[in-house]
């Protein structure tokens, strides 16, 4: 009896260390999303939600791999994408009731989760934004006077996860990170803030090139408080800029703000040359190439023939619907 009470205690440790590590194993073939996240939670003890839309089958063979390159792989084969969410929260019920609100798909939360979103208004994309999350997903930034919301946007600048404070949270960031992994940024602005804070993961589907109505402009008809929202989310993204950086990023902005003011039927035309023209630099032509070879290198890599065929039916109908958008707002 001493013997098996030893071994259940070994075997109990052993997966504490596995969960602990966030490292995942797995061999499945053909196996429906939900039923292979459901797998990597019992063996991370992560909590990870699947957005309703998320859909798809999952061929993988990993051996002790990070949770998070699981779940790339998992979004290249489910047209998908994982993120790490990081909440600042006062009470395990309000923290629920976020949860609650991401289980079922959710754009927007209520109170005290209003800031809630997918998507932001504002995500700094583009090649400064591309360079700091692609390189090393550490951060360096510097700070003041902020309070939680601006703060969370700059952190979030720096990869495609979110930090996502409760409403109303009170104090001021003061903070200088250098080479900073993104928990222990989180950590830091939760103890300024006097809050709590864990993640959880989300696979949620994958924006393709933009929304449909590209052609009308990403900020075209925003009401008040989106507008609000979007200046907020932009100004925290310049704290994370160099000076050469932030006068650039202003540029576009101002170029982006008279694109948007344009009569209707001038803002189709306009919007298409302005992105034919930074698509014609030669540097943000061979970052693209770039971008796109490596996605497909993956693609081919940890997909199914019967994914690559499907992966492709999808990116020829989405871009029909792309032109087809831009057509009817240039004939509008």
């Amino acid at each position: 009896m001493a013997g098996a009470v030893v071994a259940v205690m070994a075997y109990g440790l052993f997966l504490y260390l596995r969960a602990r590590s966030n490292l995942v194993t797995l061999d499945v073939r053909n196996a429906e999303v939900r039923l292979v996240v459901r797998d990597i939670e019992w063996q991370t003890w992560e909590d990870i939600f699947v957005h309703p839309k998320v859909e798809g089958k999952v061929t993988l063979k990993v051996r002790k791999v990070p949770l998070e390159e699981v779940l790339r792989l998992i979004g290249e084969q489910t047209g998908s994408r994982g993120a790490a969410v990081y909440p600042l929260y006062t009470t395990r019920a309000t923290l629920r009731q976020l949860k609650e609100t991401v289980r079922a798909g959710q754009t927007a939360g209520e109170r005290p989760w209003k800031a809630w979103q997918e998507q932001p208004a504002f995500r700094f994309a583009g090649p400064l934004g591309d360079v700091l999350r692609n390189e090393n997903q550490l951060i360096s930034v510097e700070l003041m006077g902020k309070d939680a919301g601006a703060a969370a946007q700059a952190l979030n600048r720096f990869s495609h996860d979110r930090v996502v404070p409760e409403d109303d949270t009170p104090g001021m960031v003061n903070l200088k990170l250098a080479q900073a992994t993104l928990p222990a940024a989180v950590a830091q602005v939760a103890r300024q803030v006097k809050r709590d804070w864990t993640v959880f993961y989300l696979l949620s589907p994958a924006r393709f090139m933009g929304r449909p109505a590209f052609a009308s402009g990403p900020a075209a008809g925003l009401t008040p408080e989106k507008k609000a929202q979007f200046d907020q989310q932009f100004e925290a993204s310049l704290a994370t800029l160099s000076p050469e950086e932030r006068a650039l990023a202003q540029q576009r902005r101002e170029k982006m703000e008279a694109l948007r003011n344009l009569p209707a039927d001038q803002r189709g035309p306009a919007m298409q040359q302005a992105f034919q023209q930074m698509m014609s630099n030669p540097g943000m032509q061979a970052q693209m190439q770039s971008a796109l070879q490596g996605r497909m290198a993956t693609a081919i890599k940890d997909s199914t023939p019967d994914q690559r065929v499907e992966r492709t039916r999808t990116i020829v109908e989405r871009r029909k619907m792309f032109e087809n958008a831009a057509s009817n707002d240039s004939a509008k």
